[in-house]
């Protein structure tokens, strides 16, 4: 009778964890997503533009951002974006700078963030004036009731 109420009560508590239960995440498809913008520099760094496209995450879904990053167009070919950083919703979540020793340094565009559903700003600052290659690649997960 115990090894019954033990197997009982085992099975019970693993079916609390199936991916049936409430709140849990299903893969949905992969996003990548790009958005180019001309953006106003100043030197020193400028006061964040905000994109004129925002990111749309589609109701009953959430993005998990895998990579971001940043590409400078000069025109003729793309280049690294050095000095420039993107807040989605008030959240840095990309800036590249200038090290001490002359190198490029890049934070955050290593992490993952979560972005609800809903509608969501983007903005970047930079210090120079050019036109600027936003990429994200994100993970979107249904959102199982």
């Amino acid at each position: 009778m115990k090894k019954i109420s033990l197997l009982i009560i085992v099975l019970l508590s693993l079916s609390s964890y199936s991916q049936d239960t409430p709140g849990n995440l299903q893969f949905n498809k992969i996003i990548n997503y790009t958005v180019s913008e001309q953006i106003l520099g100043s030197n020193g760094g400028a006061a964040p533009q905000t994109f004129s496209t925002p990111i749309e995450v589609p109701n009953g879904k959430v993005w998990k951002i895998t990579a971001i990053n940043v590409a400078k167009y000069n025109g003729v070919k793309r280049e690294a974006c050095v000095q420039c950083g993107v807040e989605i919703n008030g959240l840095l979540m990309f800036l590249s700078f200038h090290s001490q020793n002359g190198q490029n340094s890049n934070i955050n565009n290593d992490s993952s963030f979560w972005l609800d559903s809903g509608s969501k700003t983007v903005r970047m600052f930079s210090n120079q004036n050019s036109e600027y290659h936003l990429s994200i690649s994100a993970i979107e997960f249904n959102i199982i009731d």
